[in-house]
């Protein structure tokens, strides 16, 4: 009787187990957001929310968690507990080179994290005020190495910071960073005067390029924007090597069920593939992100590698 009450419990846990994950997500979840509001990550996120919403009834409780370059939102997803209700918005900065920008990371980017879905990649534009005085990329290295430690770029997030970094490295000139919390800010002081130049996703500066108040003097992909014909590539310019893409993912804490990171990857790649999220992404330059968990968790081991060599190739001192 004993063995018997034994596996009717057994069989009772099991039933409820199944039941709550076929009934995965029953109330709405929790999405950590490395940047702020405005940012590409953040619009990304809302784009899934809203398919969310369709798809289960529930959206996400957008929580904008900035600082550090995405290290508080990391350390703040690693610790959260596995149940599919707490996921976070990941980026090329959250887990690939931090890894070799924090001596103090805090977090391991593999094993403190279930990879749930690449969301996209996209190229960065390197931007200028449209009134500055150089007109072509060409224009502005001859000024930049005339007027050397004259120039600031700012960044937003390590992406935009390698990206600088990498146009000091390959042109050969001499530009001092500034930090910002996101890239929204970084385009509002470069319209201001307040810095010179920028290398980053063109989120934050596209509809300022299409007023004619910003310009892009080139771009980091290996072919060229559709929106932005006109600017050539780093490749077509003379640095073969100079080749830079952000991406955007999702993860969430470690020790996640097989059942609810399968149900999360499916619900971001049909969210990805909505209307609304294409034509977001068109505007970014981007590549839709097809990938299983699996390949996902590979994209980012790969991406770890490739950005050691980015961080050693630019000098960029750990803090």
């Amino acid at each position: 009787m004993r063995r018997i009450g034994w596996l009717a419990a057994l069989a009772f846990v099991a039933a409820a187990t199944a039941a709550q994950a076929q009934g995965y997500p029953n109330r709405p979840i929790r999405a950590i957001i490395p940047f702020p509001a405005g940012s590409a990550t953040d619009a990304m996120a809302r784009i899934v929310s809203a398919h969310f919403t369709k798809v289960f009834g529930h959206g996400l409780i957008i929580e904008n968690m900035v600082g550090a370059t995405g290290t508080i939102a990391s350390r703040a997803t690693a610790k959260a507990p596995p149940d599919g209700y707490t996921i976070m918005f990941s980026t090329n900065s959250t887990h690939s080179a931090n890894a070799y920008l924090y001596n103090n990371l805090g977090y391991d980017p593999v094993a403190d994290f279930t990879p749930l879905a690449l969301l996209s990649r996209a190229p960065h534009a390197m931007v200028v005020r449209g009134d500055a005085p150089y007109a072509t990329f060409k224009d502005f290295v001859a000024f930049a190495k005339t007027n050397p430690g004259k120039l600031n770029f700012g960044f937003g997030n390590t992406g935009s910071l390698a990206g600088g970094a990498m146009l000091n490295a390959y042109a050969g000139i001499k530009s001092a960073q500034v930090s910002y919390r996101g890239t929204p800010q970084v385009a509002t002081d470069l319209l201001g005067g307040q810095i010179e130049f920028c290398v980053m996703d063109v989120s934050a500066t596209q509809e300022h390029i299409k007023a004619g108040k910003l310009r892009m003097l080139a771009m980091t992909g290996v072919k060229r924007m559709e929106q932005f014909p006109d600017a050539p590539t780093m490749i077509e310019l003379g640095y073969p090597e100079f080749v830079l893409y952000s991406w955007n993912g999702v993860h969430g804490p470690p020790g996640m069920p097989a059942d609810i990171v399968a149900t999360l990857n499916q619900a971001i790649r049909d969210a990805v593939q909505t209307p609304e999220a294409k034509r977001f992404y068109d505007t970014l330059g981007g590549e839709i992100g097809t990938m299983n968990a699996g390949e996902f968790g590979d994209f980012v081991k790969q991406e770890l590698k490739r950005w050691e060599g980015i961080i050693a190739l630019t000098g960029l001192p750990k803090q």
